[in-house]
């Protein structure tokens, strides 16, 4: 997810398991850089502090429309395990929880969802793809729909947008939404493929659906 999250928002990133014997896990972004490493059983999970922008969960609007190597979380373990990210801010007043779906999360297929956007400045819809093998082409048909996207070199719709990563690497997508016009729902529905299996995190911070009233809606 982007930045547009209040400076003081605080996060972390949770491992846990049902398994009353320890499971070795192993902690990395995207590159492969291992962040933490250990074991837990279901008297002591692990958490992964971080504050503000750290570039892993939480990424500066310049990273926006390119592909990024070291961006995001993967958990690998020696038996199951659940894995959670948290976050926290603007006065305690919003956070998010999204929890890891695992290799069920697995596909080549995928529909956009999020909430129709309002007037506010914060409401930002937000999609991120990764992928879990090298030599993956991602195609994010939007074609026709007029959206205008934040950061530099923003895509065009007039074509389907085709992304090549190689495993652990992610393409990130964010608009502000607006009360009228292609940004406030024109991306719903609209189809995500690839030629190999990827993952992929969308929804907003502060969506609406009635006017005055905002939450965030992240989801793997």
């Amino acid at each position: 997810v982007h930045e547009g999250f209040p400076t003081a928002i605080q996060g972390a990133f949770y491992i846990s398991t049902p398994s009353a014997t320890p499971v070795n896990f192993t902690l990395t972004n995207g590159a492969g850089t291992v962040l933490a490493s250990g074991t837990v059983d279901n008297a002591n999970p692990f958490r992964y502090q971080m504050n503000g922008v750290n570039g892993n969960a939480l990424l500066p609007v310049a990273s926006l429309n390119t592909v990024i190597s070291n961006a995001g979380f993967i958990v690998r373990s020696s038996s199951p395990v659940y894995a959670n990210l948290r976050y926290v801010g603007n006065g305690n007043n919003q956070a998010f929880s999204i929890t890891s779906k695992g290799q069920k999360a697995f596909g080549t297929s995928f529909r956009i969802g999020h909430a129709e956007g309002d007037a506010q400045n914060a409401s930002r819809t937000l999609i991120a793809v990764m992928a879990t093998e090298d030599n993956t082409q991602i195609t994010i048909d939007l074609t026709g729909s007029g959206i205008n996207f934040k950061g530099t070199a923003p895509p065009s719709t007039a074509i389907p947008i085709i992304i090549n990563l190689d495993q652990g690497e992610s393409y990130h997508l964010a608009l502000d939404n607006a009360p009228n016009g292609a940004n406030r729902n024109n991306m719903i529905g609209r189809l995500i493929t690839s030629n190999r299996p990827i993952v992929t995190v969308m929804g907003n911070y502060l969506g609406c659906f009635a006017s005055g009233n905002h939450d965030i809606g992240l989801d793997q």
